[in-house]
């Protein structure tokens, strides 16, 4: 697992997009979110209060009412095409883990200042570099994904054209197709799962 700090937000023509930024590695791990959910992360991500709480905030306060912490989320890929988070709980008398959506872990902790695991596998299918916001692919050159007009040499092999792909189309706020690629460099580094 790596910690991970969500770095920012960003609209597509597709949805939100959540940009986790690991920790003591270059990469960020893109996470596609509805818009619901995008607004329950981003609110106190931005440090704003609304006029009346939303669901995690009464979530929060429900679990500080009866004494339990959340102590991290860690977010994992049980399967093709999804993520799914595991809250880990701590109460006076035991502690527990739930499954949950990882858009709902990202909102629950960021309200608890709880750590964010990421699985080192997701961000070795999907990790791309950003820099400032904007992505540099994944040779860090900054000019995009290393096909025609680039200076750097073509990739050696599919799955790093599929990577290089992938982080420019999320450059391009090109989402469902990043979200697609995404799927590909799945299916090429599980083949046994097909």
């Amino acid at each position: 697992m790596m910690e991970a700090d969500i770095s920012h937000i960003t609209l597509s023509n597709e949805g939100f997009v959540v940009i986790l930024k690991l920790k003591g590695d270059p990469r960020s791990v893109p996470l596609f979110t509805g818009i619901p959910e995008a607004y329950g992360i981003a609110l106190p991500l931005n440090k704003i209060r609304p006029p009346r709480p939303l669901t995690h905030d009464l979530l929060k306060h429900l679990l500080d009412v009866l004494e339990c912490r959340l102590l991290r989320v860690e977010i994992h890929r049980p399967d093709l095409g999804s993520y799914l988070a595991t809250l880990f709980l701590r109460h006076p008398d035991a502690n527990f883990t739930m499954d949950c959506r990882p858009s709902d872990g990202l909102a629950l902790a960021i309200r608890f200042h709880a750590p964010i695991l990421v699985e080192d596998g997701i961000a070795d299918e999907c990790g791309i570099l950003v820099n400032d916001g904007v992505d540099a692919g994944e040779d860090g050159d900054g000019d995009g994904d290393g096909l025609a007009g680039s200076d750097q040499p073509p990739p050696a092999n599919r799955l790093s054209l599929l990577r290089r792909q992938m982080a420019a189309a999320v450059r391009r706020e090109a989402y469902e197709e990043a979200a697609r690629l995404r799927d590909e460099i799945w299916r090429e580094t599980h083949p046994l799962e097909r």
